[in-house]
């Protein structure tokens, strides 16, 4: 990419995330930026013949830019690139998430669950804490015996789950004072405690345990990525309505400028609308 140039830019209220002079951080930030380096700016109302405001806001509303262009506003084109880039974000985001969210279950299910069959999907907040434990314990360490006998290892997650039944409804006793506290500490612990289909053990697998971290973070900014866009889209709508709005209301003119502001050795173009009111020409 050449030297900015402020002359022959057309600017949208907002910044642009790539630098000229340099690479540009994503592929998206070059397709907004394209855009608004070739937008002119907008045509002369007696040129045309305007929409009534309500179709033209509405137009914008649905598909931003779309109400400028049918006033022979060239600025439209502005905010349909920035729709196009937004749309591209949020598509790659929630791939690139949903392909880590795919390796990081894969993962767990291989090395930390022993592959049990058939495979059952837990929620996120179950491969959380497979980041925060090594081991899920049992959940019955004597299945053949009548009754629920909990897992009493505290260094494991349904261990130390019946440590903290036993801290609310035993007092931090080993025996329980009354049936009825014995029913309520064990009621904790089954909703709580994860049942053998679920149980986890990254033991001599510590290596596999960060990478399943650093999965499970990876995907969660990705999504995070694709969620920030569709604020992104909200706001593209807003603005596009709202401009399209001032323009039908107060007659004048729009004028859009490429601003280069220098940060050390980069150049960040910033993008303005200026609005001047007074008679059409």
């Amino acid at each position: 990419m050449g030297r900015c140039e402020p002359e022959r830019a057309v600017r949208l209220a907002g910044t642009c995330e790539c630098a000229c002079g340099r690479a540009p951080s994503t592929w998206a930030a070059v397709a907004v930026c394209a855009v608004f380096a070739v937008a002119p700016t907008s045509a002369s109302a007696q040129e045309r013949t305007d929409p009534s405001p309500a179709f033209a806001i509405a137009a914008s509303v649905v598909l931003p830019g779309t109400g400028q262009l049918l006033r022979g506003e060239r600025r439209g084109l502005a905010y349909l690139g920035a729709e196009a880039a937004l749309w591209l974000v949020v598509a790659d985001g929630r791939q690139d998430g949903a392909d880590r969210r795919d390796a990081y279950r894969d993962l767990a299910w291989e090395v930390a669950r022993g592959a049990p069959n058939p495979r059952r999907h837990g929620d996120f907040v179950y491969y959380e804490r497979l980041t925060q434990w090594t081991r899920s314990g049992a959940f019955d360490v004597r299945p053949d015996s009548p009754g629920l006998q909990p897992e009493t290892n505290p260094a494991t997650f349904n261990g130390d789950a019946w440590r903290l039944a036993r801290s609310l409804f035993w007092g931090g006793s080993d025996t329980p004072p009354d049936a009825e506290a014995e029913q309520a500490a064990l009621e904790f612990y089954r909703e709580r405690a994860y049942a053998d289909d679920f149980s986890w053990d990254w033991s001599g697998a510590i290596a596999e345990q960060s990478r399943f971290a650093r999965l499970i973070a990876e995907s969660d900014d990705a999504f995070g990525r694709a969620r920030l866009a569709v604020g992104g889209l909200v706001a593209n709508r807003f603005l596009s309505g709202v401009d399209v709005w001032l323009s039908a209301r107060t007659p004048g003119t729009t004028e859009m400028r490429l601003y280069p502001i220098r940060s050390g050795p980069l150049t960040t173009p910033h993008f303005v609308i200026r609005w001047r009111a007074g008679g059409r020409g």
